[in-house]
């Protein structure tokens, strides 16, 4: 399970996670790629699925660097980097939204 919030008053969005059954990987024990299937339950009610992939690598026992990108459902894509503590069942990290830009030429 992935709860996202809005955005507090730094404009940060607020992660939690909870990792249970079974997952699917590919790459070796040391690292490889993931794909992600998310769902986020806004404090008015609304909900957002998001999309995407990204890649691991063990820094020691139990944890895991991540890099990932999602594409949400709003339209808004999210890059996210930090490290899975598995024994403490947490992931600490900073979530960036991305932003097109255009470019034109004259």
């Amino acid at each position: 399970m992935i709860a996202n919030r809005p955005a507090d008053e730094r404009q940060q969005v607020l992660r939690s996670r909870e990792f249970s059954g079974l997952a699917t990987a590919v790459g070796g024990p040391k690292n490889g790629t993931f794909s992600l299937c998310s769902a986020a339950y806004l404090d008015n009610g609304d909900g957002v699925t998001g999309i995407g992939q990204g890649t691991y690598e063990s820094t020691g026992k139990h944890r895991w660097r991540t890099e990932n990108f999602v594409q949400i459902s709003d339209g808004r894509r999210v890059r996210g980097e930090g490290e899975m503590d598995l024994a403490a069942r947490s992931w600490k990290g900073t979530l960036f939204e991305m932003r097109m830009s255009l470019f034109h030429s004259v």
